[in-house]
Order: structure tokens, then C-alpha cells, then sequence
């Protein structure tokens, strides 16, 4: 478990193959320094999903390590607060990750629309302003967890949730069929929001390992009093193995005190 900076938020992390896969193409990180918690979920299986996924945590710390607020402000660096230009930097971290991505992709010869890919979705902690942005790709999740009650900050781009959002009409696609992903692409973008801290809250990134197997209000539930991370980590991973575990599974938690 570690301690990430200004903002008192403690963090634990699990990655698990689940029942049925011979590869485990999920990835997390939780950088300390940076107040940067993600997961990744690669695709590609033996095409290297999981090279994929490691790639864009990796590329994305050390963009975010490494920026230079100039680039992204017409103010000098250290004025105004990091929010104003949190979005920007997100979104060249996601843009950087997905051209090496993409470019290992064409160096292999490999159709535009596939080789490997990964989703990513995460929270980047604003020091010294009690915020946090929040940023997915495809069908990973951010959720908050506040008084009891769990919601989702994030919005699948999935054909899926397209057929929910144009009210379930017709046959339902595939839930595993995604719309975004770092990879497969030239270009793409992140949805980034943000949100005020309380104390209290936790959030919890996961990949849809999880939430294929365990329902919202079942997640709740296992968060309802939790006072060890990592021992609800463990719980979480538990829940979608007993439910089948058809897929890997990760789960982040941080918790603002």
C-alpha cells in the first residue's frame, strides 16, 4: 500500500488471470509521486495485448513525469492551478501512448482497426486542489465510492453502451466489443473529467473483468466499511472468479482521508 502526495489518498492494487484465460493482458500502476492510479486491459491476446498494456502505463507515467506546463499554458510553469491544464496533459499522455502503440502495430505489417490494443482508464490527483481527473479509453471503469453509494465516472465506448444509449433497440452487440483503445488507431482521445474530494471517498479503477462478473450493487457492498485496501482488492477479485471469472481481472482503490 503507498501514500500519494498532497491530497491524503492511500492506494492498493491486484491483477489476476481469472479462470479461463492462459494470459493475463491487465496491467496497473500506482505512481506515488505523480497521484496517478490506472489500469490497463490489453487486447491482441498472442499478438501482445499484454505488451500493449504495459506500454501504456509506462508511456504515460513518464509523459505525465516529464511535462512541461508551457506546452500546455500560456502562463510560466507553477502558475494557476493544475486543473486548467490537466485535461491537456491527459490527453498527450493518451495521445503519445497510442502512437507508440499504434506504431509497433505498422512496423508488424498489421491492418489499421487491429494488432494490439489496451483500454485505460484512471485518476490523476490534483496536489493542492482536493480534486482529481478522471480519464478512461474503452470499456475500463472509474467509480467513487461516497456515503454508501457507488457511481460510475466513467462511460464505456463500447457498441454495447451505444445500444443502451439508443434505447436498446434491436439485438444486443457483444459486450467485449469496444470503440476506443489505445493501438489500433492513429488517433484517439480520452474522456476526462473532474471531481471534487471529500473525505472519505474511495475510487476504484477496474477493467472489465470485473464488471462483467460482479454487479454495481454487489461492489458496493464488498466497499460498504472496507477498511483494509488491499484485503478488499482480494475481496473484488474473489467475487468475479466465484462468478466465473471469464476474463483477467484488476482492481485499483484509493481513498482520500
Amino acid at each position: 500500500m503507498t501514500d500519494l502526495p498532497g491530497p491524503r489518498m492511500t492506494a492498493a492494487g491486484l491483477t489476476d488471470i481469472g479462470r479461463l484465460r492462459d494470459l493475463n493482458e491487465d496491467g496497473f500502476l500506482i505512481e506515488d509521486e505523480l497521484g496517478l492510479l490506472l489500469v490497463t486491459d490489453g487486447m491482441g491476446g498472442h499478438q501482445a495485448g499484454d505488451v500493449a498494456s504495459r506500454m501504456a502505463g509506462e508511456v504515460f507515467s513518464d509523459f505525465i513525469y516529464e511535462y512541461d506546463p508551457e506546452m500546455f499554458s500560456p502562463t510560466a510553469a507553477g502558475e494557476g492551478p493544475l486543473s486548467a491544464i490537466a485535461g491537456a496533459v491527459i490527453q498527450g499522455a493518451v495521445a503519445n501512448a497510442n502512437r507508440q502503440i499504434h506504431d509497433a502495430n505498422r512496423h508488424d505489417n498489421l491492418l489499421e482497426g487491429s494488432g494490439m490494443g489496451t483500454t485505460v482508464a484512471g485518476l490523476w490527483v490534483m496536489e493542492e486542489e482536493a480534486r482529481v481527473a478522471a480519464f478512461h479509453v474503452g470499456d475500463s471503469r472509474l467509480y467513487r465510492y461516497r456515503g454508501g453509494r457507488l457511481e460510475c465516472l466513467t462511460r464505456d465506448h463500447s457498441l454495447h453502451q451505444e445500444w443502451r444509449d439508443g434505447g436498446c433497440r434491436g439485438e444486443p452487440p457483444k459486450r467485449n466489443v469496444i470503440t476506443r483503445a489505445l493501438g489500433p488507431w492513429p488517433e484517439v482521445t480520452a474522456d476526462v473529467s473532474f471531481h471534487e474530494l471529500s473525505s472519505g471517498d474511495m475510487f476504484l479503477a477496474c477493467t472489465d473483468g470485473l464488471t462483467t462478473m460482479v454487479e454495481d450493487d454487489a461492489i458496493e457492498r464488498r466497499l460498504d466499511g472496507a477498511p483494509d485496501l488491499e484485503a478488499a482488492c482480494r475481496g473484488l477479485v474473489e467475487m468475479a472468479n466465484d462468478n466465473g471469472g471469464k476474463d483477467n481481472i484488476t482492481v485499483v482503490l484509493g481513498r482520500y482521508t
